[in-house]
Order: structure tokens, then C-alpha cells, then sequence
């Protein structure tokens, strides 16, 4: 009867860690293969959609960004990505030219020394309004404070 118990909650735990990953949209190769791209390399682009976005600097911390986070928003209006503990997902909308509010943002719920980090940074991306692209960066704002700052990331082969 043990053997059968441990064998349910191996179980349990396996399709819940797959199911997690899943949802989340991102896995572990993605997230660690992820590096910032160089300014000369960076492309004009028209819209942070369907681009993976690599923090430079949040509002609110001091701290060194962990590796491995990144911001995607997708075509069908997810919003999902590596916050430095936990995969993130939640939803976004656009309005006018360069309107953009994400809401909705709910995590995994995995411990790690990044967990003050990765609340700051969920905190100030549920506060923005819009954003801006230029040298292919991706400035994100609530009001007139620039709350983000990112990158274009490019994964490694």
C-alpha cells in the first residue's frame, strides 16, 4: 500500500510540474538560453509583440536583474515570461499607438532568493499604461515615470 501512495503523489507531482510549465509558456532551456542583444545588432522595430524582451533596469530595485527573465507578449494578447523564481502569464491590450496595460499577471508558485525581485518587477509591469520602441529598446511607463526598461533577446544556438 506504501509503494502504491508514493506511486499517486510521484504521479501528481509530474503532470502538476508539466501542466505548470505548460501554461506558463516558457520552460527552463528557453528561459536560460536567453541573452541580451547588442545595440548594433538591435532591428527597428514597430511593436514589442512577438519579441522576447529581457529586462535592463526596473523601477524600484537596485538590484542586479537575474538572469534568465524575459517579457513576451504574443499576438493573442498573453502576456507571459520568466520573472526570476516563477513563470509569469496574464493578458495585455493595446489601445491607441502606443497604449499597453498588462493585468491579469499570476505566477507559479516556486520559493528562491530572486522572490523580492520578481515581486517589484510583476508589481511595476501591472502599473504601466504605455510604452515606447526606439534603438531597439522597449521603454514601458506608467504616467510620465519610466518604470522599464528592456532589451531585445536573442536565444543562443
Amino acid at each position: 500500500m506504501k509503494k502504491n501512495h508514493r506511486f499517486i503523489i510521484f504521479s501528481a507531482l509530474s503532470v502538476g510540474l508539466a501542466l505548470t510549465s505548460f501554461l506558463c509558456g516558457c520552460n527552463g532551456q528557453n528561459a536560460i538560453s536567453q541573452q541580451a542583444v547588442s545595440p548594433a545588432e538591435r532591428p527597428a522595430l514597430p511593436s514589442p509583440i512577438g519579441i522576447k524582451w529581457h529586462p535592463v533596469r526596473i523601477a524600484g530595485t537596485s538590484d542586479k536583474t537575474p538572469d534568465q527573465v524575459l517579457l513576451l507578449l504574443s499576438e493573442d494578447g498573453r502576456a507571459t515570461g520568466f520573472a526570476g523564481v516563477n513563470c509569469f502569464f496574464g493578458i495585455f491590450e493595446r489601445s491607441g499607438e502606443n497604449g499597453l496595460k498588462l493585468s491579469r499577471l499570476s505566477t507559479t508558485r516556486m520559493a528562491g532568493p530572486d522572490l523580492p525581485y520578481e515581486q517589484n518587477f510583476l508589481k511595476q509591469l501591472e502599473r504601466v499604461d504605455r510604452f515606447e520602441l526606439a534603438d531597439g529598446s522597449l521603454r514601458l511607463f506608467a504616467g510620465t515615470e519610466e518604470v522599464a526598461v528592456f532589451t531585445a533577446a536573442r536565444e543562443e544556438k
